[in-house]
This record gives structure tokens, sequence and C-alpha cells, in this order.
């Protein structure tokens, strides 16, 4: 779940704000879900825990009242993407499609706009989902056009510095090769390249430079 909430433009510090007690902030997140599919999110785990008792630990532990206030501080254009333990958002790039499963659902959560579910089950194309977000901008959802959904931010663009997502898709490509697990590295690398990177295996491992 930590990987999952880092991996958002933003991420909520929660070990400071529901253990210490500080007030609620965002830290600045790897972008990886930006760097891949262009949305601008806060991704938080652990939707809908209810371990509290007594008190609210849903939205990552920290409970609705202090999400709220943190939602109020988010930028023009970003949104928040819950995901309910037990459950899981895939993003297949190859085929452009997005699948939820497990036990619970992903909320997509526009600011000042409301919130909508996707249960276990659900699947739709990558531009469908991404157009669910177009509010977020100020633009209807329906009025969002797929191919501006679908378009991956490049690396070379001016003033973005995907490194950092890179170097962590690159180690996760070498794990899934370490299992065997060659469909996944696949993918893995064709969503480099889609950052408009180019890869090549070495003896010593894996290379990259921007495109030119």
């Amino acid at each position: 779940s930590a990987a999952a909430a880092a991996s958002g433009r933003h991420t909520i510090p929660v070990y400071e704000i529901y253990k210490a007690g500080t007030n609620p902030v965002w830290l600045d997140g790897l972008n990886i879900m930006g760097a891949l599919t262009g949305l601008a999110v806060a991704i938080v785990p652990h939707w809908n825990n209810n371990e509290g008792a007594t008190h609210d630990t849903s939205r990552c532990f920290i409970g609705e009242g202090r999400l709220q206030q943190l939602e109020r501080a988010l930028p023009d254009g970003a949104a928040i993407l819950g995901i309910d333990e037990h459950s899981a958002l895939t993003i297949d790039l190859g085929a452009n499609s997005v699948t939820v499963g497990g036990k619970g659902a992903v909320t997509i959560r526009i600011p000042g706009i409301g919130e909508t579910a996707l249960h276990s089950g659900a699947t739709e194309s990558l531009a469908a989902f991404a157009a669910r977000f177009g509010a977020a901008a100020g633009a209807p959802r329906a009025a969002l056009p797929a191919t501006e959904a679908l378009l991956p931010v490049p690396a070379s663009a001016p003033g973005v510095d995907v490194s950092v997502a890179v170097e962590q898709l690159i180690e996760l490509r070498a794990t899934a090769r370490a299992e065997r697990r060659f469909s996944d590295a696949d993918a893995l690398r064709a969503a480099i390249e889609a950052l408009g990177v180019e890869l090549v295996d070495e003896p010593t491992g894996a290379r990259w430079s921007l495109r030119s």
C-alpha cells in the first residue's frame, strides 16, 4: 500500500498524521501514475478501512474529516483515486484497458464535484477511465478527447523529469524477468518506451536514455 500511495502525484504522510498527530498535508509523490497516463491523482489505499472501532480509520487511516481538509488543498486539476483493501486497479498499457479486481472497489473523487466507484469485475478502456477525471480540470467528463486522455507525458518534454519513475519501472521489470514473468516484463518495457525512453538490455543490467 505504501508503494501505491507513493505512485501518485501527491501522497499522504500517514504515520505523521495518524500516529504523530501532525496537521494534514500532502507530500510530493513519485508521480508514476502521471508519467504513464497523464492523470494528476493522489492515490489513497485502505479507502474503506474500518479497524478504528471508535474512530474513523477510513481513507488510509486518516479518516474522512482529515481527507476533506487535504482535498481542499489539492491544486487545480488534481483528483483522488481511492482503493479499497484487498482490491486492485490493473492498468494494461498494452491493451489500453483498466480492470478492478479483488473484494472491493476503486473510487474516483473529483474535488467539488463528487465521486464514483468502480466495483470488482469492472473493466473499461483506458480512455474511458481517464475521461472520468475530466471534471477535475474543469471540463465535462464526456468532453475529454480520448486521444488526449491516452497521451503519456514524454520524458523529453520541457520541465518534465521522470527519471525516478523510469528507474522504478526498470527495477520492477528486472524483478519480473528474474521471476520468469515475461509477459509482465514485456508490458513494463512497453510502459517505459511509451515515456519516450530507449531501453537497452546489457549483461550488467538495463541502460536507458531519452530518445532524441
